[in-house]
């Protein structure tokens, strides 16, 4: 957020608590937050809440499985089913054979595996678990899918909880044999040492930017615009994969709809900006395809506050520095960047000036927003021009 408003001095001021996911799910519900990001989709009862609840696909966020192995050479390299073990207590020291098979080449001691997991209700955790339950028939079988420690129970009794992601950074960093799951930025921002995941192809894997990007590319999202990224396709693809959503009530963008338009503005630059792209790689998240990208930044132009749909009244072909003019360029960006070798340059103009350009054809289209009944179209559709309107 301060690179957002260093960028963006004229707008309101963004404020972003650190919570967990569902803490910021409760918060939007309850109409104390204007949005929230979170790791974990909404559950289905909150959709019939009374809000119009839309989530935006953001970022994908790698799980990573740090450890502290004194004075090992070389990294270490973990499958499903062996991770699963470990968190099961069916694997309880370093020294195991199913571990040393995997890391022939490391010196591993025989003594306890310090295991680590987050306190409370926890992202991170809903991520591996979701893993866990996809990739290894055992843990399927006898745990699934959870989000807080209880869901442990009956696995190991020398777990040690963590409340969230830097204390468990800062947990594996200070514990001798400890490991633990936290999320790819957080580890690379702490220098936390993390393994290699097998894939379900048998590769050794680790959360490469490139590789996710590519299974991205042919990723479906569901009505809710969720999609599974747990053991995407590719050959090389690092498997435990999370996405980090923007939560919004679509009928209400801003609790105070004067806040909407920097509500707006924001989402709009963390999804298309290539420089808030470039920071999300550079710490850890995977920056969705811009084809996602662009579906979200329409979603959010159509969304309301105060009963008026926000992409009105905002002038998208031009209009000099205006907030129109901002979102019309992140969307012609977005689009060259798609089709490489088409450039669209914007005009300046006043949105008088959209129909005589289009009639007299010193433009080829014209992105406007007004209202549809204006007697603008009547005369554009009697000049036999064709007209979308979205």
């Amino acid at each position: 957020t301060p690179m957002f408003a260093a960028g963006h001095p004229n707008t309101s001021t963004l404020v972003y608590t650190t919570i967990t996911g569902f803490a910021g799910i409760t918060n939007l519900l309850q109409g104390i937050a204007d949005f929230a990001i979170t790791f974990v989709a909404p559950a289905p009862q909150h959709y019939n809440s009374g809000k119009t609840i839309q989530l935006l696909p953001l970022f994908v966020l790698p799980v990573v499985i740090g450890y502290n192995l004194p004075n090992a050479v070389g990294s270490l390299t973990l499958s499903p089913e062996l991770l699963a073990s470990i968190w099961a207590g069916n694997v309880t020291r370093w020294s195991d054979p199913a571990l040393a098979a995997l890391n022939p080449g490391l010196s591993l001691p025989n003594v306890p595996i310090r295991v680590l997991i987050r306190a409370g209700d926890s992202g991170a955790t809903s991520i591996l678990t979701t893993a866990l339950n996809k990739l290894s028939p055992r843990w399927a079988a006898r745990f699934g899918v959870f989000f807080t420690p209880q869901g442990f129970a009956g696995s190991r009794t020398n777990l040690t909880q963590c409340k969230d992601d830097p204390t468990m950074a800062s947990t594996i960093l200070g514990t001798p044999y400890s490991m633990g799951y936290l999320s790819l930025n957080v580890a690379v921002t702490r220098a936390v040492t993390f393994a290699q995941l097998q894939n379900q192809h048998g590769v050794s894997t680790s959360p490469a930017a490139a590789a996710i990007q590519t299974d991205l590319d042919n990723t479906e999202f569901d009505s809710h615009f969720t999609a599974d990224v747990i053991g995407l396709p590719g050959l090389t693809t690092y498997p435990i994969l999370g996405m980090t959503y923007a939560l919004v009530d679509n009928r209400s963008l801003a609790l105070n709809c004067t806040n909407a338009p920097t509500v707006l503005k924001f989402l709009i630059w963390a999804l298309t900006e290539t420089s808030a792209r470039g920071a999300a790689l550079g710490v850890g998240y995977v920056p969705l395809p811009l084809s996602v990208a662009v579906e979200s930044v329409l979603v959010l132009l159509r969304s309301r506050c105060g009963g008026r749909v926000l992409g009105q009244g905002l002038l998208l072909s031009g209009g000099g520095p205006s907030e129109g003019n901002a979102l019309m360029n992140s969307l012609a960006w977005t689009y060259s960047a798609l089709n490489p070798g088409v450039l669209l340059s914007l005009r300046q103009e006043t949105p008088q000036d959209w129909l005589s350009d289009l009639l007299s054809k010193q433009v080829e289209l014209s992105v406007v927003s007004v209202d549809p009944t204006d007697a603008d179209f009547a005369t554009a559709a009697a000049a036999g021009m064709p007209l979308a309107q979205f």
